[in-house]
């Protein structure tokens, strides 16, 4: 694993390494070489960041800027966001 990887993980404070369930499961594929299941772990682990961040800053806000039209009525919650496709979730915040 690089030195940088290690460095940055080295600077999470100890809440936010109980709460990055997949970022431990990211170090763990790319210590044994399954790359390919390590950079799964961490897309899903930056997609829920980018959820959770969503929450805080404000649903409503998201949902008009990322779905807007006829659609937005149908989007209101926290759990609704699951179904948002994850580039859309990226360029919306």
């Amino acid at each position: 694993m690089s030195t940088v990887l290690i460095q940055t993980i080295q600077e999470l404070s100890s809440q936010t390494k109980r709460d990055v369930i997949y970022l431990s499961k990211f170090v763990a594929s790319s210590g044994i070489g399954l790359y390919d299941v390590a950079l799964n772990d961490l897309w899903i682990e930056v997609v829920d960041s980018l959820r959770a961040k969503v929450d805080i800053y404000g649903l409503d806000l998201f949902y008009d800027a990322a779905v807007g039209g006829e659609l937005r009525e149908t989007y209101s919650t926290f759990e609704d966001l699951s179904s948002i496709k994850d580039n859309t979730l990226d360029a919306g915040t």
